[in-house]
């Protein structure tokens, strides 16, 4: 008994022991410190701004005038899209998707990359394409382009089947419940 008496008067010392200590470095905790640091240097958001619209006022002064090429037509806007650098498994997952989802991309700047073909649309008119391929050639995708300016048939067009890159404004007609005409409108159309 005398043991165990000893035994919780050490373990009530020892409780009351703590809770002075906590008080004191509570206390100590409340006390500011104060310390003297300099300060970083760090660059404004305005000042980086001004940096890179000021290099890029020089190299525009520097680049002479060129004729349209792809990047001058990619410069006019900005893509919205652009699925020429994805996997075929990527690519093939995005045409996919604006075939079954036209709405999301109406009005949308979009670039895709495939194979020139020609085919007929649901009116029985002749018309241009894109085609894409997936990754086994087994399920190719196509998306219809129409290329701004005047151009004829087959003079100013490549030969089918030759690699070609198209961008343009995504627009679609729903044919019927379950078919969806897609297109890029006021397209332009590179060979690869």
């Amino acid at each position: 008994m005398k043991k165990a008496l000893k035994v919780m008067i050490v373990l009530f010392l020892s409780l009351t022991a703590c809770g002075k200590k906590e008080e004191e470095i509570q206390e100590v905790e409340e006390e500011p410190v104060v310390v003297a640091t300099p300060e970083p240097e760090y660059e404004t958001i305005e000042n980086l701004i001004t940096e890179n619209e000021t290099e890029e006022d020089t190299q525009e002064e520097e680049e002479p005038a060129a004729e349209e090429t792809r990047e001058t037509a990619e410069e006019e806007r900005p893509l919205d899209l652009d699925i020429t650098f994805m996997s075929s498994t990527a690519i093939y997952s995005a045409v996919y998707n604006m075939i079954m989802n036209p709405e999301e991309y109406v009005g949308k700047y979009i670039k895709i990359k495939g194979f020139f073909a020609v085919g007929e649309s649901y009116t029985g008119e002749e018309m241009y394409g894109c085609i894409i391929p997936d990754a086994t050639q087994c399920c190719v995708q196509g998306i219809q382009f129409l290329w701004k300016g005047d151009h004829v048939y087959p003079d100013d067009y490549p030969e089918i089947g030759t690699n070609i890159i198209v961008q343009g404004i995504f627009a679609y007609d729903r044919v019927d419940e379950y078919t969806v005409a897609v297109r890029l409108e006021d397209a332009d159309m590179f060979i690869e």
